[in-house]
C-alpha cells in the first residue's frame, strides 16, 4: 500500500507530489481569502473545518512533499557497520535477545546495514542491527508525521480525525461549486436588488 500510495499504482510519482503542491496551493488560496464569517451553512462548515483544522491540514501534504525530497531533519547517518553482512537469520537472533520481536513491522538491509523497524510506545522506531547488538537511528520526523505514528494512539487519532476534516472539505467545497455552477444565470444580480 506504502508504494501505491508513493508511486499511484503505476510509477506516477510526479502525480503525487503534483497534487500535494496543488493542495498546500488551495490552501494557501484559502487561507488568503480573509478571515471567515462562519455561519450554520454548508460554506460556514466549510470555512469552520478549514480554518479549525488549518495547522494539520498543512501537515499532510507539507510531510509528504519532505519525504518526497529525502528531507529528514536528521544529521548525517551513522558510521557503516564494519564486517560481513548480516544474514537475516542472524539479525533476527541478535534483535530478538534484546526487543520484543511482537511488534516488529519489518527488517531488512537498507543503506548497507540491517535496519528495523519497531513499535515501542506507540511510535514506529528505526533500529540498526549489528554483530554487537542494535542501536536506535535517528528519526525522521516528516516520516513520523506523515505516517501519523509519532505518539501512539493520539497520533492515530488526529490522523482519523484529520482524514475526516479533508473529506468534509471535498463534500462541502464540492457541493458549494456544485450549487453556483447550477444556480440560473442572472440569480445574483436578482438577489441583490432585493
Amino acid at each position: 500500500m506504502r508504494r501505491t500510495h508513493e508511486h499511484f499504482i503505476l510509477d506516477l510519482r510526479w502525480v503525487v507530489i503534483a497534487s500535494s503542491f496543488a493542495m498546500l496551493a488551495l490552501v494557501l488560496l484559502g487561507t488568503f481569502m480573509g478571515w471567515p464569517c462562519i455561519r450554520n451553512t454548508f460554506a460556514g462548515w466549510h470555512k469552520a473545518m478549514a480554518w479549525g483544522f488549518l495547522p494539520l491540514i498543512v501537515l499532510s501534504p507539507l510531510t509528504g512533499l519532505l519525504l518526497a525530497y529525502n528531507v529528514t531533519f536528521a544529521g548525517a547517518a551513522g558510521a557503516r557497520p564494519q564486517g560481513a553482512p548480516l544474514t537475516l537469520k542472524q539479525a533476527v537472533a541478535i534483535a530478538g535477545s534484546s526487543h520484543d520481536l511482537s511488534s516488529l513491522v519489518w527488517m531488512r538491509p537498507l543503506g548497507g546495514r540491517m535496519v528495523m523497524r519497531i513499535v515501542e510506545g506507540g511510535e514506529y522506531k528505526l533500529y540498526g542491527v549489528t554483530q554487537t547488538g542494535t542501536l536506535a537511528m535517528i528519526r525522521n520526523w516528516p516520516r513520523l508525521w506523515h505516517e501519523g505514528n509519532f505518539a501512539g494512539g493520539w497520533s492515530a487519532l488526529m490522523n482519523l480525525v484529520l482524514s475526516g476534516v479533508m473529506l468534509g472539505l471535498m463534500v462541502t467545497g464540492g457541493w458549494i461549486w456544485l450549487r453556483r455552477k447550477l444556480r440560473p444565470r442572472g440569480y445574483a444580480n436578482r438577489t441583490s436588488v432585493t
